[in-house]
């Protein structure tokens, strides 16, 4: 099995977390209305430019509504002061949690609206059933994730659940 960024750092943490409760403006929902999924795809575009763009995003995750009421998948938004500003995508199956799309827009970064998503969906995924929960991070996103409970997975022990599919 090919790792589908070989140089991405690998995330994981193994024990339920709880939120954090909220603070400076900053919430974080799972997106429930076809506006809110709308707003999600918004953000990933804007969130991931230049490599990545609001057009391609409405693309990938078209219609809208596809990102909703799945019973595999949480798409969540973080808001600041109430504005959508940071999405993020939780796929669960077979007791794993994976993050993915974690991303918050230019203006709003380093407000911690990113941490609060990561801790929520975190919780959620251990919530639904999940074991373990996991992520790619960009290198320069690693810290984001260890702030909030998450380690390297070769430091965890488990580095061998990316180099071999289970029998």
């Amino acid at each position: 099995m090919t790792r589908p960024w070989p140089d991405a750092p690998r995330m994981v943490v193994t024990e339920a977390m709880q939120p954090e409760p909220f603070s400076n403006g900053v919430t974080v929902d799972v997106a429930r209305t076809e506006s809110e999924a709308l707003a999600w795809t918004h953000i990933i575009g804007e969130a991931f430019a230049p490599d990545f763009s609001v057009d391609q995003a409405r693309i990938e995750f078209s219609p809208p509504s596809s990102l909703l009421n799945r019973p595999d998948a949480l798409y969540l938004l973080g808001r600041l002061d109430g504005h959508p500003v940071s999405a993020g995508a939780l796929l669960i199956s077979n007791g794993v949690a994976g993050l993915s799309w974690v991303g918050t827009i230019p203006e709003a970064r380093r407000n911690g609206v990113a941490s609060a998503l990561v801790r929520y969906a975190t919780h959620l995924g251990f919530a639904k059933g999940a074991h373990a929960c996991f992520l790619f991070s960009e290198e320069g996103a690693a810290s984001t994730y260890e702030r909030v409970g998450y380690e390297p997975m070769e430091s965890a022990g488990i580095h061998h659940w990316l180099k071999k599919p289970p029998v």
